[in-house]
C-alpha cells in the first residue's frame, strides 16, 4: 500500500507589469477557509524562504491581472496545504503557487479518485458566479477584485449590466 496526495501547480515565469493601480490587485491569491488572501509579486519576493503558507478546506488559489486570471482549484470537501512560493532561477524570476491535498491510501489492487480543476480565462461575472454555484467553489466571487466597497460596487454593477442587457449597451 501507498499513500498519494493530490498535487496542482500554477507557475509564472518573469515578473510582469502590472498597472500599480492601488484599488486593482495584481499578482497571486487564494481563499482560504472563506477568506480571500492577495499578495503582490514584491510580496512574494519578499517572504522568508521564499515561500508563504495556508491550509484550508475548500477554496482556490491563482494569478491574476486586470481582467485574466488561472486558478487551481481542489475538490472543495478536501483540506489541503496551500504555497506562494518565489524562486531565481539565473535572473528569471519565477512564482509558483501550489496545493498539496491529504493523502489517500492506496492499496494494491483498489483504485481511488481525486477530482481538481483549474480555471484559466476572462473574470467573467456570470461564469464566475456559473461555476461557484454548480460546483461549489468557495467565495469563486472574489476572483473578481470590487474593491473595499464590494457591498456597493457588486449590486452596481449587476444594475449596470442588466440595463446593458436591456438598452444594447453600457454607453447610455
Amino acid at each position: 500500500p501507498i499513500t498519494l496526495h493530490p498535487y496542482e501547480l500554477v507557475t509564472r515565469s518573469n515578473t510582469p507589469v502590472v498597472l500599480g493601480y492601488y484599488i486593482l490587485h495584481e499578482g497571486a491569491y487564494g481563499v482560504f477557509d472563506g477568506k480571500l488572501k492577495e499578495l503582490t509579486y514584491s510580496d512574494m519576493k519578499d517572504a522568508k524562504a521564499g515561500v508563504i503558507e495556508a491550509t484550508s478546506t475548500g477554496g482556490w488559489i491563482g494569478f491574476t491581472d486586470k481582467y485574466w486570471m488561472v486558478a487551481a482549484i481542489p475538490d472543495q470537501k478536501d483540506s489541503y496545504k496551500a504555497r506562494f512560493a518565489h524562486a531565481l532561477s539565473g535572473k528569471t524570476d519565477k512564482y509558483q503557487v501550489d496545493i498539496l491535498g491529504g493523502g489517500q491510501p492506496l492499496a494494491q489492487g483498489q483504485a481511488i479518485e481525486s477530482v481538481s480543476r483549474v480555471f484559466v480565462g476572462a473574470k467573467e461575472v456570470s461564469t464566475l458566479d456559473g461555476y461557484q454555484d454548480q460546483l461549489g467553489i468557495v467565495r469563486f466571487d472574489l476572483a473578481i477584485d470590487w474593491g473595499w466597497f464590494y457591498f456597493l460596487t457588486r449590486p452596481i454593477f449587476f444594475v449596470l449590466d442588466w440595463l446593458a442587457r436591456m438598452l444594447g449597451n453600457f454607453g447610455v
